[in-house]
């Protein structure tokens, strides 16, 4: 099993009672299946709503062993889902059907209480308002249902290799974290007003030194270091343009080895039927950052060593040295367009090519997607 796919692995305990038992005593113990398993692409079938795996490397698809659908992120295996009947967050490994408790949306700072309502759904009271003083610190507070907040609070999520979880969410683009066994989500607001007072808009964890790197709409890049007795945020860029998802594009921090990117994913909407929406990707711009310059330098691709994973996931560039089934210098990409044009066909799913700057789609037996939920890019892992 070793030489096998991991979800070989996982299949091969489907074939027999003998086959079970070796892929029951594999998991046990802890043993790893071939290396560099290519990313696959989690998505929830058009015909019943089941969860199901699809691999763009073998055409292959496969159930999910797992409960709930991504809503901001998936790193290491592991993929940010909510409760469906209280929006409370987990972390669930879609292969395996493991999970991991977060805190509850409760805790998070924004949110001031919770109750019931008559029909027996939860209920949370979020506060909208950005206080100035204690007297006004009790405006705007509103009433968010539990399935609103489950497609509204939570827009991006980083989650580094040991558990730790750094949350960009709503009312205000605000982030906060929490590290495996944490009881409440901490703020980082405070932290935050020292190098931007802007929302924050895209986050991703750089594995090599442990650090998160966030994206403001005011155009700053930062560094946010949780390793010590207190978090740390450092500026490490100041793009001359503001950042602003509204103008229909979609932005990414990716790392390239130890490259600092910001990757642009333009959007084009369209209405092929009354009452309808198609959202296309048109172009994707790749600017490389560099620490204390104000312009980032174009790139003319992702590069002939590497390929592109892009959508709800947490963007991952990944050597085609390692991953020779992958398409060098191209972007694999998922639906990333909620923000923008709600509700909308999940259809915006292919591999964009640098070289010739078309998409191109997956095989028609994956579409259409459902649209209550957009397909997220995964990585698989047994543990």
């Amino acid at each position: 099993m070793a030489s096998m796919e991991v979800l070989e692995v996982l299949n091969s305990g489907d074939v027999c009672s003998s086959w079970r038992a070796a892929c029951a005593q594999f998991c046990r113990l802890h043993l790893h299946a071939k290396p560099n398993p290519p990313p696959c692409l989690l998505h929830a079938r058009a015909a019943d709503g089941a969860a199901a795996i699809y691999s763009p490397s073998t055409g292959a698809t496969f159930p999910c062993r797992g409960g709930g659908f991504a809503v901001a992120g998936s790193a290491h295996g592991w993929v940010f889902a909510v409760d469906n009947a209280t929006a409370n967050p987990f972390l669930f490994n879609p292969l395996t059907g493991a999970r991991t408790a977060l805190p509850p949306l409760a805790t998070l700072e924004r949110v001031k209480g919770t109750s019931l309502n008559a029909d027996g759904t939860v209920v949370y009271d979020v506060d909208h308002w950005r206080p100035t003083s204690a007297a006004t610190a009790a405006m705007g507070v509103e009433p968010v249902t539990a399935r609103r907040a489950r497609d509204w609070m939570f827009r991006r999520a980083a989650i580094s290799a040991a558990g730790v979880v750094l949350l960009v969410h709503m009312p205000h683009g605000e982030a906060s974290y929490a590290r495996p066994g944490d009881e409440r989500w901490t703020s980082l607001s405070s932290v935050l007003e020292s190098v931007s007072v802007c929302p924050v808009s895209g986050v991703v964890h750089n594995n090599g030194n442990g650090l998160f790197y966030l994206m403001c709409q005011g155009g700053a890049i930062f560094s946010v270091d949780l390793a010590g007795p207190a978090p740390t945020a450092r500026p490490v860029s100041y793009k001359m343009r503001e950042l602003r998802p509204s103008y229909r594009h979609t932005f990414y921090l990716v790392f390239r080895g130890e490259e600092l990117l910001l990757v642009t994913r333009h959007l084009r909407l369209s209405r092929p039927r009354a009452g309808e929406k198609d959202v296309s990707t048109t172009d994707i711009w790749i600017e490389k950052v560099a620490v204390g310059q104000p312009s980032p330098e174009m790139l003319p691709g992702i590069g002939d060593d590497y390929a592109l994973f892009l959508g709800h996931n947490e963007p991952m560039c990944l050597p085609v040295k390692d991953y020779p089934m992958l398409r060098p210098n191209c972007a694999y990409l998922a639906d990333d367009s909620e923000q923008h044009f709600l509700p909308i066909t999940w259809g915006d799913v292919g591999i964009w090519d640098f070289s010739s700057g078309r998409m191109h789609k997956f095989g028609s037996e994956l579409q259409p997607w459902m649209d209550e939920r957009p397909p997220i890019w995964i990585t698989p892992s047994l543990y």
